[in-house]
Protein backbone atom coordinates (compact mmCIF):
# COMPACT_ATOMS: atom_id res chain seq x y z
CA UNK A 1 0.00 0.00 0.00
CA UNK A 2 2.89 2.51 1.22
CA UNK A 3 4.53 2.01 -2.31
CA UNK A 4 1.33 2.39 -4.48
CA UNK A 5 1.27 6.06 -2.61
CA UNK A 6 4.67 6.59 -3.56
CA UNK A 7 4.40 6.31 -6.93
CA UNK A 8 0.97 7.63 -7.42
CA UNK A 9 2.33 10.64 -5.68
CA UNK A 10 5.66 10.41 -8.17
CA UNK A 11 2.88 10.29 -11.22
CA UNK A 12 1.42 13.27 -9.86
CA UNK A 13 4.46 15.00 -9.37
CA UNK A 14 5.61 14.27 -12.72
CA UNK A 15 3.07 15.33 -14.36
CA UNK A 16 2.19 18.55 -12.89
CA UNK A 17 6.19 19.28 -14.09
CA UNK A 18 5.38 18.22 -17.49
CA UNK A 19 1.88 20.67 -17.38
CA UNK A 20 3.90 23.51 -15.51
CA UNK A 21 6.53 22.61 -18.47
CA UNK A 22 4.51 23.12 -21.38
CA UNK A 23 2.82 25.71 -20.13
CA UNK A 24 6.21 27.76 -20.03
CA UNK A 25 6.33 26.98 -23.55
CA UNK A 26 3.21 28.03 -24.28
CA UNK A 27 3.86 31.36 -22.42
CA UNK A 28 6.91 31.86 -24.48
CA UNK A 29 5.74 30.94 -27.31
CA UNK A 30 2.88 34.07 -26.36
CA UNK A 31 5.44 36.54 -25.39
CA UNK A 32 7.11 35.69 -28.64
CA UNK A 33 4.33 36.00 -30.76
CA UNK A 34 3.88 39.64 -29.51
CA UNK A 35 7.11 40.72 -30.00
CA UNK A 36 6.84 39.36 -33.54
CA UNK A 37 3.21 40.25 -34.28
CA UNK A 38 4.47 43.96 -33.12
CA UNK A 39 7.76 43.77 -35.32
CA UNK A 40 5.46 43.37 -38.42
CA UNK A 41 2.72 45.35 -38.07
CA UNK A 42 5.24 48.07 -37.73
CA UNK A 43 6.69 46.24 -41.20
CA UNK A 44 3.03 46.26 -42.30
CA UNK A 45 2.46 50.38 -41.36
CA UNK A 46 5.79 51.58 -42.90
CA UNK A 47 5.50 49.80 -46.06
CA UNK A 48 1.81 49.64 -46.88
CA UNK A 49 0.42 52.73 -45.05
CA UNK A 50 -2.62 51.13 -43.10
CA UNK A 51 -4.84 53.15 -40.18
CA UNK A 52 -3.36 50.96 -37.55
CA UNK A 53 -7.05 51.78 -36.32
CA UNK A 54 -8.84 49.81 -39.52
CA UNK A 55 -10.07 46.75 -39.41
CA UNK A 56 -7.77 45.34 -41.79
CA UNK A 57 -4.49 46.69 -38.93
CA UNK A 58 -6.80 44.70 -36.39
CA UNK A 59 -7.67 41.56 -38.43
CA UNK A 60 -3.85 41.25 -39.25
CA UNK A 61 -2.47 41.58 -35.33
CA UNK A 62 -5.60 38.94 -34.63
CA UNK A 63 -4.06 36.28 -36.97
CA UNK A 64 -0.44 36.56 -36.47
CA UNK A 65 -1.10 36.09 -32.74
CA UNK A 66 -3.82 32.95 -33.61
CA UNK A 67 -1.16 31.40 -34.85
CA UNK A 68 0.75 29.42 -31.92
CA UNK A 69 -2.72 29.37 -30.06
CA UNK A 70 -3.99 27.15 -32.08
CA UNK A 71 -0.58 25.37 -32.72
CA UNK A 72 -0.68 25.10 -28.75
CA UNK A 73 -4.35 23.51 -28.80
CA UNK A 74 -3.39 20.81 -31.12
CA UNK A 75 -0.05 20.10 -29.89
CA UNK A 76 -1.23 19.46 -26.50
CA UNK A 77 -4.70 17.34 -27.81
CA UNK A 78 -6.51 18.64 -25.16
CA UNK A 79 -10.76 18.98 -25.46
CA UNK A 80 -11.57 21.94 -26.40
CA UNK A 81 -13.88 22.19 -22.94
CA UNK A 82 -10.36 22.92 -21.14
CA UNK A 83 -9.59 25.91 -23.16
CA UNK A 84 -13.39 27.56 -21.89
CA UNK A 85 -14.97 26.26 -25.42
CA UNK A 86 -18.34 24.48 -24.85
CA UNK A 87 -21.56 25.10 -25.72
CA UNK A 88 -23.00 24.99 -22.07
CA UNK A 89 -25.45 26.93 -20.77
CA UNK A 90 -25.16 29.16 -24.13
CA UNK A 91 -28.59 29.79 -24.09
CA UNK A 92 -27.68 31.75 -20.75
CA UNK A 93 -24.82 32.88 -21.67
CA UNK A 94 -26.28 34.76 -24.82
CA UNK A 95 -29.17 35.91 -22.95
CA UNK A 96 -26.94 37.54 -20.56
CA UNK A 97 -24.76 38.20 -23.06
CA UNK A 98 -27.29 40.43 -24.79
CA UNK A 99 -28.69 41.84 -21.71
CA UNK A 100 -25.54 43.11 -21.04
CA UNK A 101 -24.86 44.68 -24.38
CA UNK A 102 -28.40 46.37 -24.44
CA UNK A 103 -27.66 48.01 -21.16
CA UNK A 104 -24.13 49.38 -21.69
CA UNK A 105 -25.53 50.64 -25.51
CA UNK A 106 -28.39 52.15 -23.71
CA UNK A 107 -26.17 53.85 -21.01
CA UNK A 108 -23.18 55.13 -23.72
CA UNK A 109 -26.35 56.69 -25.43
CA UNK A 110 -27.83 58.17 -22.49
CA UNK A 111 -24.33 59.87 -21.92
CA UNK A 112 -24.05 61.17 -25.08
CA UNK A 113 -27.34 62.67 -24.91
CA UNK A 114 -25.96 64.19 -21.49
CA UNK A 115 -23.07 65.08 -22.35
CA UNK A 116 -23.86 66.70 -26.15
CA UNK A 117 -22.46 70.17 -26.85
CA UNK A 118 -25.43 72.52 -26.61
CA UNK A 119 -27.06 73.88 -30.03
CA UNK A 120 -25.92 70.12 -31.41
CA UNK A 121 -28.32 67.27 -32.34
CA UNK A 122 -27.16 63.74 -30.95
CA UNK A 123 -28.33 62.08 -34.27
CA UNK A 124 -24.94 64.22 -36.24
CA UNK A 125 -22.87 62.16 -33.56
CA UNK A 126 -23.97 58.75 -34.71
CA UNK A 127 -23.25 56.88 -37.54
CA UNK A 128 -25.84 54.26 -38.36
CA UNK A 129 -23.71 52.60 -40.92
CA UNK A 130 -20.48 52.02 -38.92
CA UNK A 131 -22.99 50.32 -36.20
CA UNK A 132 -24.91 47.74 -38.51
CA UNK A 133 -22.10 48.18 -41.52
CA UNK A 134 -19.64 45.83 -42.36
CA UNK A 135 -17.22 46.95 -38.97
CA UNK A 136 -20.17 45.10 -36.78
CA UNK A 137 -19.96 42.31 -38.34
CA UNK A 138 -16.56 42.26 -38.62
CA UNK A 139 -16.72 42.98 -35.07
CA UNK A 140 -18.43 39.95 -34.41
CA UNK A 141 -15.81 37.11 -35.30
CA UNK A 142 -13.15 39.18 -34.15
CA UNK A 143 -14.21 39.32 -30.58
CA UNK A 144 -15.27 35.57 -30.28
CA UNK A 145 -11.43 34.85 -31.38
CA UNK A 146 -10.19 37.32 -28.70
CA UNK A 147 -12.39 36.02 -25.62
CA UNK A 148 -10.96 32.23 -26.68
CA UNK A 149 -7.60 33.29 -26.52
CA UNK A 150 -7.57 35.50 -23.70
CA UNK A 151 -10.21 33.58 -21.43
CA UNK A 152 -10.02 30.39 -23.17
CA UNK A 153 -5.88 29.53 -23.67
CA UNK A 154 -4.24 32.01 -21.29
CA UNK A 155 -6.11 31.90 -18.69
CA UNK A 156 -6.32 28.33 -18.72
CA UNK A 157 -2.30 28.13 -19.43
CA UNK A 158 -2.00 30.35 -16.37
CA UNK A 159 -4.43 28.18 -14.37
CA UNK A 160 -2.39 25.24 -14.66
CA UNK A 161 1.02 26.53 -14.04
CA UNK A 162 -0.03 28.83 -11.31
CA UNK A 163 -2.35 25.89 -9.60
CA UNK A 164 -0.48 26.24 -5.99
CA UNK A 165 -1.24 29.68 -6.17
CA UNK A 166 -4.64 31.58 -5.76
CA UNK A 167 -6.85 31.78 -8.49
CA UNK A 168 -6.35 35.67 -8.81
CA UNK A 169 -2.81 35.08 -10.01
CA UNK A 170 -4.02 33.52 -12.95
CA UNK A 171 -6.42 35.78 -13.50
CA UNK A 172 -4.25 38.93 -13.20
CA UNK A 173 -1.41 37.73 -15.20
CA UNK A 174 -3.84 36.23 -18.36
CA UNK A 175 -5.53 39.81 -18.20
CA UNK A 176 -1.60 41.70 -18.22
CA UNK A 177 -1.24 39.78 -21.18
CA UNK A 178 -4.15 40.18 -23.13
CA UNK A 179 -4.01 44.15 -22.41
CA UNK A 180 -0.67 43.61 -24.12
Amino acid sequence: IGLTVVLSDITERVLAMRERTESGMFLITVILSLLTAVTVNGIILRAYKIDPYSELFSWIYMLIMLVPVVLYIVWTKLPFKDFGVTLDNWRQSLYEGALLAVGLFATGFALMWLLQPEGKNIWDSIQPSRLVGQSALLYIPHTIIQELVSRGVILSVMGRMFRDYSKWVPIGLSALIFGF
